[in-house]
C-alpha cells in the first residue's frame, strides 16, 4: 500500500497511518511530516493532507490547505496542524491523499485535548471535617500551551490498600481525593502528548 511507503511523524513522534492515535493539544501548533521510504512509489507525486469533518467543529486547520498539493521529494513534506483556536476536546483524523491515483491512506486518528499539562496548585493534605473521611488532597492541572485550567485531564488516583482508579479533573482543573486516617494518597498525571509526567 502506498500509505506504507512513507514515514509519518507527529512533531517528533513516529506514527503510522492506521495506527495508534496522536494527541494534539488545545492551544498548540503541531507539525505533521511525511518522508518517503527507499524506493517509495510516492516519490515525486503530489500529495495533500486531509482532515476529517470533525476537525472543523473543533477549530483545527491544516496548512497548506487540503486543496494545495506538495511534491513529495526525498526530504519529505510537512504540514502545520493549527489547534491554537481550539477550545474543546474531541476526535478527528488525518489522511494522506494522492490525487493522481485517487488514493487515500488509512487514517491517523487524533485525540485533541489538554494532552500536556503541569500541576500549578495543590491543596493539603488537610484534615477534613466530613465524618466519612479524615483527609483531603487535591491538585490543579493547567494547560502547558494556554495557561488555562485543564478540564477532563485523565489521571491515576492511588490510595494505599486500594486498587488504582482512573479519574479526570473538573471544569476548574481541580481534582480532590478523600481518604482515611492511616492511609496515603497520590495523584499521577501522565501527559498523553509525550508520555511525560506532570
Amino acid at each position: 500500500m502506498p500509505g506504507q511507503d512513507v514515514g509519518l511523524y507527529f512533531d517528533t513522534f513516529v506514527q503510522v497511518f492506521g495506527g495508534n492515535p496522536a494527541y494534539p493539544c488545545i492551544g498548540a501548533m503541531h507539525t505533521l511530516s511525511v518522508r518517503p521510504k527507499a524506493r517509495s512509489l510516492l516519490l515525486g507525486k503530489d500529495v495533500t493532507l486531509e482532515l476529517s469533518d470533525e476537525a472543523t467543529d473543533l477549530g483545527v486547520t491544516v496548512s497548506p490547505a487540503p486543496d494545495i498539493p506538495q511534491p513529495l521529494g526525498l526530504d519529505g513534506v510537512s504540514w502545520s496542524l493549527d489547534c491554537v483556536n481550539s477550545s474543546k476536546s474531541g476526535r478527528f483524523a488525518a489522511r494522506l491523499k494522492v490525487r493522481e491515483w485517487d488514493f487515500r491512506s488509512l487514517e491517523l486518528p487524533m485525540s485533541l485535548g489538554h494532552n500536556k499539562v503541569r500541576i500549578t496548585e495543590t491543596f493539603g493534605p488537610a484534615q477534613t471535617r466530613s465524618p466519612a473521611f479524615d483527609w483531603t488532597y487535591g491538585i490543579r492541572a493547567t494547560s502547558t500551551f494556554t495557561g488555562q485550567a485543564a478540564a477532563g485531564v485523565p489521571m491515576t488516583v492511588s490510595i494505599s490498600g486500594q486498587l488504582p482508579a482512573q479519574r479526570t479533573t473538573d471544569q476548574t482543573g481541580w481534582i480532590y481525593v478523600y481518604y482515611s486516617e492511616g492511609e496515603s494518597a497520590s495523584l499521577t498525571i501522565r501527559n498523553l502528548y509525550d508520555g511525560s509526567q506532570a
